[in-house]
C-alpha cells in the first residue's frame, strides 16, 4: 500500500481542534520546518504529495525537484482560497482574478478549452465555468518555479467541497469534462475526493472509467462516512481496485485511534494508498508507521 503525504496542516485543518490546526499552520509557515517535513517524508520511502497549490509548499518543492521528487496529486481548487477571493470578489472577480495571473500559454489553453466545448460555453453553462476556473487553479502546479524547476504531477484531484455539491446538483456533466480536462488536456491521471463514496459510486455507475482515483474517509469508528461505515465499505469491496483505485482518509482520525487498531482497518480492505498528514512527520515513530503501511 502507497503512504501519501497530504497538506491538512498547511491549510490550518484539525479534525477535533481549530486551534491545533492554527498552531500546526503557524508552524509550517516557515520553511525550514516544511523543508525537514518533506525531508523526512523523502527519507521514509514516501513517493507522493497529496496537496492543493499552497504557494510556500509549491514555491520549496520547484526550487528543488531533485531533492523533493515527489509525485504530486494536485487538487484544485485551493478551497479556502477560493472561499475568501469570493467573498472578497463575487464568484466572477475571483475566477478573473486568477486567470489573470495565469501565464499567457495557459490562458491561451483555457480559450481553446473553451472553444471546445461551443454549447456549455455560449450557454455559460455550470459543469464548463467551473472546469474553466479548475483549469485556471491547475496553472499554478503547471508553472516552472523562479528557478525552471517543475513539479512531477501525476493526477488532478476535483476538491471534496466541489465533487460533492456537484453530486447534489446532479451535475455528472462536471465530472466528465473534469475527467477529459485532466487525461487529454493535462495529460495527468483524473481523481476526485469525496465524503459520499457510496452515492460518487452510484452516480458514475454507467461511466466506470472516469476516474483513476478516489480519494473518501475511511476509519473504525464510521466517521465523516456517509451514508455510513458499512455502505462505504460494501460500495468499495465492490469497486475492488479497478477501475478506480481507492486512498483512504481520515483513516486514524487524526491520531485519536491507535495505530495498530488503524492500521489493521485499512489492510483489510482493497485500498491503494492512505493519506499521511504532514504534521504526522513530526511524531518520533513515524518511519516505522509509514513503512508499516507500506509493508501491507
Amino acid at each position: 500500500m502507497e503512504a501519501i503525504i497530504c497538506d491538512r496542516s498547511l491549510q490550518g485543518v484539525h479534525l477535533l481542534s481549530k486551534r491545533k490546526g492554527v498552531e500546526l499552520q503557524a508552524y509550517f509557515s516557515r520553511k525550514d520546518h516544511l523543508a525537514r517535513a518533506l525531508d523526512a517524508a523523502r527519507d521514509s520511502g514516501v513517493r507522493s504529495l497529496y496537496c492543493t497549490s499552497q504557494p510556500l509548499l509549491l514555491e520549496l518543492l520547484k526550487s528543488d525537484p531533485d531533492r523533493w521528487p515527489f509525485r504530486v496529486f494536485a487538487v484544485v481548487p485551493n478551497f479556502a482560497r477560493f472561499v475568501r477571493d469570493t467573498s472578497h470578489y463575487g464568484t466572477t472577480g475571483a475566477a478573473v482574478r486568477r486567470i489573470l495571473a495565469m501565464p499567457f500559454f495557459h490562458k491561451l489553453r483555457l480559450a481553446g478549452f473553451a472553444l471546445a466545448h461551443p454549447g456549455p460555453a455560449l450557454g455559460m453553462r455550470f459543469e464548463l465555468m467551473m472546469n474553466l476556473f479548475l483549469l485556471a487553479e491547475a496553472s499554478a502546479f503547471l508553472a516552472p518555479g523562479k528557478d525552471g524547476g517543475r513539479l512531477r504531477l501525476r493526477a488532478l484531484v476535483l476538491h471534496q467541497q466541489i465533487a460533492d455539491l456537484s453530486l447534489s446538483l446532479g451535475q455528472k456533466g462536471l465530472f466528465r469534462i473534469f475527467s477529459r480536462m485532466a487525461r487529454a488536456e493535462l495529460g495527468l491521471e483524473a481523481g476526485a475526493a469525496t465524503s459520499n463514496d457510496v452515492r460518487l459510486s452510484e452516480f458514475l455507475e454507467d461511466s466506470p472509467g472516469l476516474f483513476d482515483w478516489f480519494f473518501s474517509p475511511f476509519n473504525p469508528r464510521g466517521h465523516l462516512m456517509h451514508p455510513g461505515r458499512s455502505e462505504c465499505e460494501e460500495a468499495l469491496r465492490r469497486r475492488g481496485s479497478a477501475p478506480a483505485r481507492t486512498v483512504a482518509d481520515v483513516w486514524c482520525l487524526g491520531g485519536t485511534l491507535p495505530f495498530a487498531e488503524s492500521r489493521d482497518y485499512i489492510a483489510s480492505l482493497p485500498f491503494a494508498g492512505a493519506l499521511i498528514d504532514i504534521a504526522d512527520l513530526l511524531h518520533a515513530e513515524h518511519p516505522q508507521r509509514i513503512h508499516s503501511i507500506q509493508a501491507i
